[in-house]
Formats: C-alpha cells, sequence, structure tokens
C-alpha cells in the first residue's frame, strides 16, 4: 500500500490528522487568554456560542466527505464534470447553512430567548468560521488526491484566528466582538485559498437546482448516520445522570474520554483512505474487494493494538487521569473492546457500503444498532449503573457488525454478478 511515500496514505494521514487536531487544539489554547482577559462569565457565554457553531459546522458538512469525495474520484480526469461537482456540493452547504440561520433567528424570536440574545448575537458573526470551511473543500482534495493544499491552508487560518485573538482581545472586548476576532482571520485565509489555489475556475453558472438536489439526496444516508452516532456517544453520560446520579456520570465520562480520543485516530485514516477505495471499485470488482481487504487488515491490526493498550493499561491510565476507581478502569475495558469493533464496522458501513453507493443500508443499520443501545442502557444502567452504558455499547456495536457482515457479504456477491 505504500504507506512512507508522497501522497501516501501515512504522509497524507498525517496532514490531515494534524490539521484536525489543531481544530481541536487551538480552542483549549485560547481558553486561559479569554478567561483572563474577559472573565469567566464571559467565556462561559462564549463556549455556547462555539457549541452552536459546532452543530452548524455538522449539518453543513452533511454526507459530503464520502458521498461528493467519492463523485469526484469516479470522474477525476474530467475537469468540467469535477468543477460541476465542486460548484454544486457549494451551493448545497449555502444552502444548509443559510436554513441553519433562519431556524435559529426564528427559534430565538419565537421562544424569547432573551437571557441569550447576547449569544444568539455573538453566533452570527461566529458562524463566519462554517464559511471558511465551506471555502477550502477539503473534500474535493480528498477526491483529487491532494490533500496537502487544503490541510496546509486550513491549519494557517486556525493559527490565523489564535493569533488575532491573542493581539486584539481585551477586557472591553463583547462577546460579539471575541467572534468577529475569531471568524474573520479565517475567512480571509479561506477566500485567498478559494481564488488562488483551486485547480480549476468553476463557474456558478454549472449550479442547476437538479444536481443541488441530488447530492443532498445522495448525502442523506451518511448525514443521518452521523446525527445517530452524536446521539449514542452523547447518550450515555444523560442515561446514567436519570438513573444513578451525577457521581456515576463523571467515572463513565472518563473512561469514556479516553476511548473516544482513540477512536478519533481513524477520523484522518478514513477519510484519506476512502478514495482510494472508491478508485479501486472504479477499476473493477476485484480490485476494490482486494484493497478493501488491506484495509481490513490494517484497521483489525491497529484496532486491536490500541484497544489492547486500552484493556490491559486501563488501571494506569485511569490512574494517571485522575480516576482511579475499579468502575472506572472496568468501564475503560469494555470501552476498548468496543473500539476493535467499531473500527472494523467503519471498513464495511463507510468503506465497503458508502463506496458502493449503498450507504442507506450503513444508516438502516446504525438505526437498529442505537435503538438496541438506548434500551440496553437503561436496562443494565439499573443494574450495574455507570458499567452499564458500556455494556449497551458493546452489545449494540456486535449486533451492527453481524448486520454489516452479513448485508456486505451479500451486495458483494451480487454486485460481482453484475459485474459478469
Amino acid at each position: 500500500m505504500n504507506f512512507f511515500r508522497k501522497g501516501s496514505i501515512a504522509q497524507d494521514t498525517l496532514i490531515l490528522g494534524g490539521s484536525q487536531a489543531l481544530g481541536y487544539l487551538l480552542p483549549l489554547l485560547a481558553m486561559p487568554i479569554l478567561i483572563h482577559r474577559v472573565g469567566m462569565t464571559a467565556y462561559g457565554l462564549f463556549a455556547l456560542v462555539q457549541m452552536l457553531g459546532i452543530f452548524t459546522q455538522a449539518a453543513v458538512d452533511y454526507g459530503f466527505s464520502f458521498t461528493a469525495t467519492r463523485s469526484v474520484v469516479q470522474v477525476k480526469d474530467d475537469r468540467i464534470e469535477r468543477g460541476a461537482i465542486l460548484v454544486n456540493v457549494t451551493a448545497a452547504k449555502i444552502l444548509i447553512y443559510g436554513a441553519c440561520l433562519v431556524v435559529l433567528f426564528l427559534a430565538s424570536h419565537l421562544f424569547l430567548w432573551n437571557e441569550y440574545s447576547e449569544v444568539i448575537q455573538a453566533y452570527f458573526p461566529y458562524s463566519l468560521l462554517t464559511v471558511s470551511s465551506l471555502l477550502i473543500p477539503i473534500w474535493y482534495f480528498q477526491g483529487i488526491g491532494d490533500i496537502f493544499r487544503a490541510a496546509i491552508f486550513t491549519s494557517f487560518a486556525r493559527i490565523s484566528s489564535l493569533v488575532v485573538i491573542v493581539v486584539f482581545v481585551g477586557a472591553d472586548s463583547t462577546l460579539t466582538d471575541i467572534a468577529w476576532l475569531y471568524s474573520a482571520p479565517a475567512v480571509v485565509v479561506a477566500l485567498f485559498f478559494w481564488m488562488t489555489s483551486l485547480p480549476e475556475r468553476p463557474g456558478w453558472r454549472l449550479v442547476s437546482r437538479h444536481r443541488v438536489v441530488h447530492v443532498l439526496k445522495q448525502g442523506r444516508h451518511i448525514f443521518v448516520t452521523n446525527i445517530l452516532s452524536i446521539g449514542v456517544t452523547n447518550a450515555g453520560p444523560l442515561i446514567i445522570s436519570m438513573v444513578s446520579g451525577p457521581a456515576a456520570v463523571g467515572v463513565f465520562a472518563a473512561a469514556e474520554r479516553v476511548a473516544k480520543t482513540i477512536s478519533y485516530i481513524y477520523g484522518p485514516l478514513t477519510q484519506v483512505i476512502y478514495p482510494r477505495v472508491v478508485s479501486a471499485f472504479k477499476i473493477g470488482h476485484l480490485s476494490g474487494v482486494q484493497y478493501i481487504k488491506k484495509v481490513m487488515i490494517l484497521y483489525i491490526c491497529s484496532g486491536i493494538f490500541f484497544g489492547a493498550a486500552g484493556f490491559w493499561g486501563s488501571d494506569s491510565i485511569m490512574g494517571l487521569l485522575g480516576a482511579p476507581e475499579a468502575d472506572a478502569s472496568l468501564i475503560l475495558r469494555w470501552l476498548s473492546v468496543w473500539v476493535v469493533i467499531s473500527v472494523v464496522n467503519n471498513v464495511m458501513g463507510l468503506q465497503l457500503l458508502t463506496a458502493l453507493d449503498l450507504s442507506q443500508y450503513y444508516m438502516r443499520g446504525f438505526l437498529g444498532s442505537s435503538l438496541i443501545y438506548i434500551v440496553l442502557a437503561v436496562l443494565l444502567t439499573h443494574y450495574f449503573s455507570s458499567i452499564g452504558p458500556a455494556i449497551a455499547l458493546l452489545m449494540s456495536e456486535f449486533c451492527l457488525s453481524i448486520y454489516l457482515t452479513l448485508k456486505a457479504k451479500k451486495l458483494m456477491a451480487y454486485d460481482d454478478e453484475r459485474s459478469r
């Protein structure tokens, strides 16, 4: 698989992973600066602004990192068609972004959130960060196999925002001022990128209502799956708080944070490998299956490595993090096994079914496993307290694995017959 040559999986994963890591790290670096200069109360309100921005970004991202990337890979040598995909997906993202702004505006007026009026006012300039991600379409560069430029500009945009915050935020800065300082540098960098660094200059005349509707329909299954994933991964603490109380929530949250950190490693790797899977299936069914087998081996081996590290090192890890309770270590052991199964499901669901344009099956399987998780989590929390959701998550993931394995075998056999 040539992991270490230029443009290889390893290199692209490190570049994209580093860019995404900056996205997580820079808000943490800005936190002490803001708290020191504007106070804890103002920072708490700004945290609400950031939360709204995260939800907006998730909505605008939709399912395009997989469905639109797949479309670009399939027409990689056709510059006109490639440009048409770029502008139509961008138009779809603009529509989603506009819908988010309208919904929040109407909600803020209909429900008269007077106590949060300052947060709502600051949200609108802060949401321009979403526009910056629109103008640096990493999904598109995944498709054409040139992630370096987009990742570098994304990182530069984020660093620029931090520098401006450090230089210009003062004790008299309002929440809206901070929002503008956060978003404006990123938008300027993104505009420069859009005007200078795209490999083609697609015209907006290529936008059509039919194609915009089409790309939205293509991405809806991945979007629903992502929403379900967010709900499942955040339901555990809520269920524990209702059944066992807040003390048990902290024990579960500490172990869950470690497991989530491990699973986050696979985000950049999945985004980098996915276009290669689509290219392999474009060559032929046999080529795609052979590549999927290699990807499966990579994911299983790395999953077992990280899972074993979490399982056998649970006592030491939780002790270092200040959660030495026996329950926390036991939860991490359950979640470490979950990591291994979830990365295998990642290959079958995201890499295989989505590459074959069959993401609806992944969505259906995830919906079923989510319902199983909620029922089991409520029941098991009554008997095992904070350990219950961890057991439920593992069992529901195992059910999803069985479903995806059966479906993948059936669909691959059907696709093989169809290709003859």
